[in-house]
């Protein structure tokens, strides 16, 4: 069956301005078709370039927690490691004052 003027059928033969609407109809139909794989098509790639960054970013965004992890790491041995320094520059300045006092 006809898709174009079938609900002509019952009243007569159609105008030629119903033809013209139908026309229009159809290219209008067309247009909005072609609009909305288009839109598909730029969203589809949108989505991609979007997805693509994320990634990106998440790769950037592990490096750097990487790097501070390690910033950090290397600065707490740091602060224990002078710990340590401190600890035994007291402990030989309390040797030393202990075997100067027995001289005295």
């Amino acid at each position: 069956m006809d898709k174009g003027l079938t609900h002509f059928q019952g009243e007569g033969m159609p105008t030629a301005q119903d033809v013209a609407n139908e026309g229009r109809l159809a290219r209008i139909e067309a247009k909005v078709d072609a609009f909305s794989l288009r839109f598909e098509e730029v969203f589809a790639s949108q989505v991609r370039d979007h997805g693509k960054r994320l990634r990106e970013n998440e790769a950037l965004i592990q490096e750097l927690r990487s790097e501070l992890a390690e910033i950090k790491g290397k600065r707490e041995g740091s602060k224990a490691t002078l710990a340590l320094i401190f600890s035994i520059v007291t402990g030989v300045s309390g040797f030393l004052g202990a075997l100067i006092s027995r001289m005295l």
